[in-house]
């Protein structure tokens, strides 16, 4: 930053040595600024541009500042970067040089951006709700790229001037468009794709162990430690890398001194008439290889850490069309896209993030996980452009940095409620009260220096500014209500899962496309997962009724399965969901679960609810009593659950049992041991067809615990006693698992 100063009180605000000699030239300086003494130092005074302070009280810098409040919000939320408030509003309206304006820029986005990225972080994602919804390894391989592509994006800009960069902007956004809508249509079919990547996973995990039990349950461990890892919230070592190479890159980056940098680690000489160019520039060479050295170091072992882990994943069939790292070519392309964004980011200064949106899609992601996803990598972006902003000696009042911090973070709590942007009143009285408390706070911070200058911006507010504020409220309060309501319009109207335009609406008056919450739905269904409580908005957790997909194709299937498994709207703790007894009556009623026997309202058979035969005292006692299969003690049904627990002595609640075949179960086996997944009716043993050889460690004859490998004609048994052995089924020895067996009486190994 330069040591020139200005005089006045008014405009203080220098804007550069490239204004300096600007009385040669008629309204050099442009608006909002005027061509005054300016003093250096070591040097006599020169003649240079001056413009009104940050902060200075004109209706200008009010307007502009409170539009900027809901424009900056949108380009957070967007990802579209600082370039919207930049230059349209701080260069071309406001006329701020390029220094001041970066400083108010950055700012803004650092405060935006970072609640911005605390509420993403904890979202999920909206067909996967364990997971979360960025996803971090495809941001953390943009964060790579960025870093060093930025770098040179920054290195082009400087040398260029304004005018062809903003061509080149407009250029950039008249190509980009069509792309999107390109983008959008390809949306539908990676949903459509979504379904098939969840069931191949699970039915070729199922199917690619078949005839080796070891490899099998050492793949499950693998495979559930994998889901384990996609579920977490905040996934460590991702984190660590993209935040640990940012850092690495950005001490090398702030090595260099360029034209548009001074490297905080130089001290400035102030007798040498150029000073960004003085620290040696072969350094700044040297320090560039270093830089390309570093990122070929950290990229290089975390693709080969990485492509082992995909590796394995393919060993297990997880989730096998989630792959950013292998082939490799499939790692660069990401890779290079990231390098796009970073370049783009440094260069035009805008549109990273909309540059990550487009490219994220390509790639498999989902709309809403592409947009979170694009906003993590955005804060990258935004991290470094902050931290340059912080070392470098900007000259920008600490007391100025944190009220741009407060709008950039102001966005976020205008948009939550309408009410507040109705009352525009209090909005201007926010700005005129926080102005001289914040330029006494920068005085008292920087070394408790006294200026004359707060006393006159206050004075100017109560003389100029607070009189006819009810003057032009009117005006700007109507002015403000046409572009939020316009904003709402577009926004509201949004499906907050794909970011469609959309009709339909909950109970709670958020946006939804029907085919996404069908999605959403169906997904739960088909893995037989869904409950009651699944039926509510992803947003605000609001409950709503199943009636909301009657014209749908799942409509008759959500209520076939609500009533096989009780999902039923304001069904009591106390009831349930039967079917009727009777073989040639298919209706299912309510009844309580106290009751023991019941009446069907359509053939009006009694029966029992214990033993699910015609109601009769005798086989309902028979059916009551029994005993215990492993200590033999009498046991008593006392309601009609057919998944019994022992309690005697012996057994002390450890032992859990079916009440229909006697075999002792698992405690997760509690629905999954019934037809129907419903305890209250018939066990599957009745349905499934018995092993042909008893066990030789529990003698079960039961294939869901034990299963037989006949290539081997060997047995894998799960029940409680057996506990995960392996038998030879000809010799009845128990084998370990990995031993190679052979006997006389077989001669397989």
């Amino acid at each position: 930053m330069s040591s020139y100063s200005c005089g006045s009180s008014q405009y203080s605000l220098f804007q550069g040595t490239s204004t300096l000699g600007c009385r040669s030239q008629t309204n050099f300086c442009g608006t909002f600024s005027q061509c005054l003494k300016v003093t250096d130092k070591p040097d006599p005074y020169d003649y240079g541009c001056c413009r009104e302070d940050y902060l200075y009280p004109s209706a200008s810098n009010i307007i502009v500042y409170i539009l900027i409040i809901p424009i900056i919000g949108i380009g957070s939320l967007g990802a579209l970067g600082g370039g919207v408030v930049k230059r349209p509003f701080l260069e071309a309206v406001l006329n701020f040089n390029s220094g001041p304006s970066g400083n108010i820029t950055a700012c803004l986005m650092f405060g935006a951006q970072l609640v911005n990225q605390i509420i993403i972080t904890f979202q999920k994602h909206p067909y996967h709700p364990q997971r979360p919804v960025v996803n971090y390894e495809v941001g953390m391989i943009y964060a790579l790229a960025i870093p060093l592509s930025m770098q040179f994006g920054e290195e082009l800009a400087s040398y260029m001037p304004l005018l062809p960069v903003l061509t080149l902007q407009m250029m950039f956004f008249i190509v980009i468009l069509p792309i999107c809508l390109l983008y959008a249509k390809r949306q539908e079919v990676v949903e459509q794709e979504l379904d098939e990547d969840f069931t191949d996973s699970h039915i070729s995990m199922t199917t690619a162990f078949k005839g080796s039990i070891q490899d099998e349950a050492q793949a499950a461990l693998i495979y559930k430690q994998f889901l384990n890892e996609s579920h977490q919230m905040l996934p460590l070592i991702p984190i660590l890398i993209t935040f640990g190479s940012f850092a690495v890159n950005e001490a090398v980056i702030l090595s260099r001194t360029t034209l548009y940098q001074i490297s905080p680690y130089y001290q400035q000489n102030v007798n040498n008439p150029n000073p960004k160019l003085n620290p040696c520039n072969s350094w700044n060479f040297y320090m560039m290889i270093l830089l390309f050295a570093v990122n070929i170091l950290i990229t290089g072992l975390t693709l080969l850490y990485y492509r082992s882990k995909e590796q394995l994943k393919d060993s297990v069939r997880y989730k096998l069309k989630e792959r950013y790292f292998t082939p490799t070519r499939r790692f660069f392309k990401i890779y290079g896209a990231g390098c796009a964004t970073g370049f783009i980011a440094g260069f035009l200064g805008m549109a990273a993030g909309l540059t990550m949106f487009v490219t994220m899609v390509q790639f498999g992601l989902v709309a809403a996980s592409a947009g979170a996803t694009a906003n993590y990598g955005y804060f990258i972006v935004c991290l470094q452009v902050f931290v340059s902003f912080m070392v470098s000696d900007s000259g920008m009042p600490i007391g100025d940095q944190f009220f741009f911090y407060g709008i950039g973070v102001f966005w976020f709590s205008q948009t939550q409620d309408i009410t507040i942007l109705v009352n525009i009143k209090l909005v201007i009285y926010y700005f005129i009260l926080i102005l001289p408390l914040l330029s006494q706070i920068s005085q008292v911070t920087l070394h408790g220096e006294q200026s004359k200058k707060t006393d006159k911006v206050f004075l100017l507010l109560q003389i100029y500014i607070i009189p006819v504020v009810d003057d032009f409220i009117y005006l700007l309060k109507y002015l403000l209500l046409i572009i939020f309501a316009i904003i709402y319009k577009t926004s509201m109207n949004k499906c907050l899962i794909c970011y469609e335009d959309t009709d339909f609406s909950l109970n709670c008056q958020h946006f939804y496309c029907l085919k996404c919450l069908v999605k959403m739905i169906q997904d739960k269904l088909k893995t037989l997962q869904l409950k009651i409580d699944d039926y509510k908005c992803p947003q605000c957790q609001q409950k709503f009724s199943v009636e909301v997909f009657k014209n749908t194709e799942i409509y008759n299937d959500l209520i076939e399965y609500s009533l096989q498994h009780n999902c039923i709207e304001n069904l009591n703790e106390d009831e349930m969901i039967v079917d009727c007894g009777h073989e040639d009556c298919n209706n299912k009623f309510i009844v309580s679960k106290n009751a023991k026997y019941s009446r069907c309202p359509v053939c009006k058979q009694i029966y029992c609810l214990n033993c699910r035969k015609p109601y009769e005292s005798k086989c309902c006692q028979q059916a009551i009593n029994g005993k215990c299969p492993r200590c033999k003690i009498q046991v008593f049904k006392e309601e009609g659950c057919n998944f019994l627990k022992c309690q005697s002595q012996y057994c002390k609640g450890q032992i859990y049992f079916c009440g229909i075949c006697f075999l002792i179960l698992k405690k997760e086996d509690h629905y999954s041991h019934f037809i129907d997944n419903n305890p209250y009716n018939a066990c599957r043993i009745g349905k499934i067809k018995p092993n042909k050889q008893k066990c030789p460690g529990c003698l079960t004859l039961n294939p869901l615990q034990c299963q037989i490998i006949e290539t081997l004609n060997q047995c894998y048994c799960k029940s409680n006693i057996c506990k995960e052995s392996l038998y030879c089924l000809s010799c009845s020895k128990k084998i370990q698992k990995n031993e190679n067996h052979e006997c006389k009486q077989c001669s397989i190994m």
